[in-house]
């Protein structure tokens, strides 16, 4: 089986996060949650995580959860934290998030390329892309595709593709399971001896 370990970025990066480890796919010591809100972590998940500043969020100001990830790591703060995720063991890194919100939109591309380039692991993006309903989302989303590199692997998530009825909350729990059941299958846990 793989070891993985997975880096939830920004509140949809933290709720996908949050499933996989509710559904027992990986254990609290292989996720790490980063949000520019502390918020939006479940007061039983902060001690895993790791809060830029006190800002009260990027909304879906892109540019501000770059800059936040840039100086996190340009200060050691974050590196350390990752440096201390990613064991020799760890066959590959995952990195979920929005691509149409801020903090996650913004920090997954920074923080998957230190990951990559900087710690030399294999890296996995699995961004959420959202419901296609505001046009800041949309530019959000295709700058996010546009800041990755092709050295990464990246699997979208749709949530439109889960909505049905309107009902926002419910396919945003859907795309939540669907992440989870990608790591598993990642994993392999369900492959059987021949």
């Amino acid at each position: 089986m793989l070891n993985l370990k997975l880096i939830g970025i920004g509140a949809a990066g933290n709720k996908g996060a949050i499933q996989v480890l509710n559904d027992g796919v990986l254990k609290k010591e292989d996720v790490l949650l980063i949000n520019s809100v502390e918020k939006d972590i479940p007061a039983e998940y902060r001690d895993g995580a790791f809060i830029y500043n006190a800002i009260g969020g990027c909304g879906k100001e892109a540019s501000m959860g770059k800059a936040l990830a840039l100086k996190a790591l340009a200060d050691d703060k974050l590196a350390d934290v990752i440096d201390n995720l990613i064991t020799e063991d760890t066959d590959a890194v995952i990195i979920v998030s929005s691509a149409e919100g801020g903090t996650g939109c913004g920090g997954a591309p920074i923080i998957a390329k230190f990951c990559n380039d900087t710690i030399g692991i294999p890296t996995i993006c699995i961004p959420f892309t959202g419901f296609e309903e505001d046009a800041r989302g949309l530019q959000n989303t295709i700058e996010y595709f546009q800041n990755m590199s092709d050295e990464y692997v990246v699997q979208a998530i749709s949530n439109k593709k889960f909505l049905k009825n309107n009902n926002y909350n419910k396919a945003a729990e859907d795309a939540n399971k669907e992440l989870s059941n990608r790591i598993k299958m990642m994993q392999g846990r369900d492959l059987k001896d021949s």
